[in-house]
C-alpha cells in the first residue's frame, strides 16, 4: 500500500478504537478509562483509583522537565521519608515524547489520544509484518485489525498498563529484523532497528523487554537456518553478520540499562532478590480463563475465536503445501517454530495453574533472568499473539501464492474452454475448465 493507503487505514482503526473504547470519544478532556469490563452501572465514576491515574501520572513528569519545572529523570512529587533523595525515573520515556505532543489539549486528552492512537500503531505494525510476508492486502489489513483489537491488549490498555500502549513494538521489532536478514546496504539498520525497539521497551515496560529479549535471538536463529537451508550455511553466514551487528549493538545497550536497573534499585527495593511463588500464584490465571474474558487484565488470557480459527487454518494449509512440496525451504522448521512458541507461551501465561500437570512456571522462575521479579505470568501473551497471527497469515499467504500460480499458469499454458476442445484460450462467453488442468499444466505446477 502506498502512503494514503495506510493513513486510511490508520484512520479506520483510530475509529474501530472509538467503537472499541465507548463512550470515551463523548468525555475525551474529562475522563480516561480505568478498566476494559467496569461493573455495570460504574462506567463512569469520579476519581476512580487506578493505574491509568499512575501512568497518566508518569508521561506527564516528562512534560514537566520539558518546561524546566523539574529536573529530568526525576520524580520529586514522589518519596517514602524527608531523607530519601528522589530517585530515578524514566518519566515513561519514550511514550511521553507523544504525550507530550498532545499536553497543550489537557493532560487528560493528551492520554485518551495516546490510547485511541495506539490502535493504529499496533495495527499497522502487524500489517506491515504480515504484508511483508505474504504480499497479500488483504492479510495484512486483517490480521492488523486482529491484533490491535484483542481482548488481552484491550484489558492492559484500558486498566492502564503500559504494555497495551506499547503492544505494536513486537510486530515492529521482527518487521525490522525480516527486512534485516534479506540482506543489502540496509541490513545493519535495520538489525539497529529491532534493537532499538528493544531498549525503547525497556525504559516503560520490563516484562515485555524480557520476553522481546528471548523472542528475538530466537527469530535471527531461525531466520539464520532458513536462509542456509535455502542458500547453503556459508552464504548464509555472510549475509547474517551485518545485521546481527546492528541487532547486538543495541541490544547490548538494552542489557547495560537493565543491569543498572536490577543491582541499583531492584535489588534494593522490597523485590530484592525476586518474588515468591505464592504471589505468582495469587496472580496467575486459571483454566477457565482460557476460554473467556475476565475483569483482571492479568488474567485475560483469552485471545478470541477468530484468530484461533485463522491460525488451524493456516496451520492446514501450511502443512498442505509442505507435503504438496510447494512451500519454500525452512518452511516447516519456521512452521514449527511458531506453533511451539504460541504452545509454550500460553503455557507460561497460566502461572502455576498447570503446576500439578507440568511445573513449568516454578522452573522458569529460578532458572530465567529477571523473570523472578515478574508477579505476573501472562504479560507473554504479546508474544503468544503475534505466533498466533503469524501463523493465521500462512492461510492467506497460501491463497495469495495459489492465486499467483494460477496467473502465471493463465498465461504461459491458458487453460481449455468449454467452448472448444483443446483450443488455447477462450472467448468472451466461455469459461475456463480450472478443475480439468490439461497434463501440461499439471507436469508445469509439479
Amino acid at each position: 500500500m502506498r502512503a494514503r493507503g495506510w493513513l486510511a487505514y490508520s484512520a479506520a482503526l483510530v475509529l474501530l478504537g472509538v467503537t472499541f473504547s465507548a463512550p470515551l470519544a463523548a468525555h475525551l478532556r474529562s475522563g480516561i478509562p480505568y478498566s476494559f469490563m467496569p461493573v455495570p452501572g460504574l462506567e463512569l465514576v469520579h476519581q476512580q483509583p487506578a493505574d491509568s491515574l499512575q501512568l497518566m501520572h508518569r508521561l506527564w513528569l516528562f512534560t514537566q522537565a520539558a518546561c524546566g519545572r523539574i529536573p529530568f529523570f526525576r520524580n520529586p512529587y514522589e518519596f517514602s521519608s524527608p531523607e530519601t533523595p528522589p530517585l530515578f525515573n524514566t518519566q515513561g520515556m519514550p511514550l511521553s515524547f507523544a504525550f507530550a505532543i498532545f499536553a497543550p489539549l489537557g493532560n487528560i486528552a493528551a492520554y485518551n489520544i495516546l490510547l485511541l492512537l495506539s490502535f493504529a500503531a499496533s495495527g499497522a505494525a502487524m500489517a506491515v509484518l504480515v504484508r511483508d510476508h505474504t504480499g497479500s492486502r488483504g492479510a495484512a489489513l486483517c490480521c492488523g485489525a486482529i491484533y490491535a483489537c484483542l481482548p488481552y491488549r484491550l484489558g492492559h490498555l484500558f486498566g492502564g498498563h503500559p504494555g497495551g500502549f506499547v503492544f505494536f513494538v513486537a510486530p515492529l521489532m521482527l518487521a525490522s529484523a525480516e527486512r534485516a536478514f534479506r540482506g543489502g546496504r540496509g541490513s545493519f539498520a535495520w538489525g539497529a532497528a529491532a534493537g532499538a525497539c528493544i531498549l525503547c521497551t525497556a525504559s516503560i515496560e520490563l516484562h515485555q523487554t524480557l520476553y522481546l529479549g528471548l523472542l528475538l535471538p530466537l527469530y535471527a536463529a531461525m531466520a539464520i537456518l532458513s536462509s542456509s537451508l535455502e542458500r547453503g550455511a556459508a552464504a548464509a553466514a555472510r549475509a547474517s553478520r551485518r545485521p546481527l551487528a546492528g541487532i547486538l549493538l543495541l541490544c547490548a545497550a538494552a542489557a547495560i540499562y537493565l543491569l543498572w536497573v536490577k543491582y541499583c534499585f531492584l535489588e534494593t527495593s522490597a523485590m530484592g532478590g525476586g518474588r515468591a511463588l505464592k504471589t505468582v500464584h495469587g496472580m496467575s490465571p486459571g483454566l477457565r480463563d482460557l476460554f473467556r474474558k475476565s475483569a483482571n487484565a492479568e488474567k485475560n488470557i483469552h485471545l478470541g475465536i477468530v484468530p484461533v480459527i485463522l491460525a488451524a487454518c493456516g496451520l492446514a494449509a501450511r502443512r498442505a503445501e509442505i507435503r504438496g512440496r510447494r512451500a519454500p525451504a525452512g518452511a516447516l522448521a519456521w512452521l514449527y517454530f511458531w506453533a511451539g512458541l504460541f504452545v509454550f507461551c500460553y503455557a507460561v501465561a497460566l502461572g502455576t495453574a498447570l503446576d500439578r500437570f507440568l511445573p513449568l512456571y516454578p522452573l522458569l522462575h529460578r532458572t530465567v533472568p529477571f523473570l523472578a521479579y515478574s508477579r505476573t505470568s501472562s504479560r507473554i501473551m504479546n508474544t503468544a499473539a503475534v505466533a498466533l497471527l503469524d501463523l493465521a497469515k500462512r492461510r492467506f499467504d497460501s491463497r495469495a501464492r495459489d492465486a499467483a500460480e494460477e496467473r502465471i499458469l493463465d498465461a504461459l499454458l491458458p487453460p481449455t474452454s468449454r467452448a472448444g476442445s483443446g483450443a488455447i484460450g477462450f472467448g468472451a462467453g466461455d469459461e475456463p475448465l480450472r478443475g480439468e488442468d490439461s497434463a501440461a499444466r499439471q507436469k508445469f505446477r509439479k
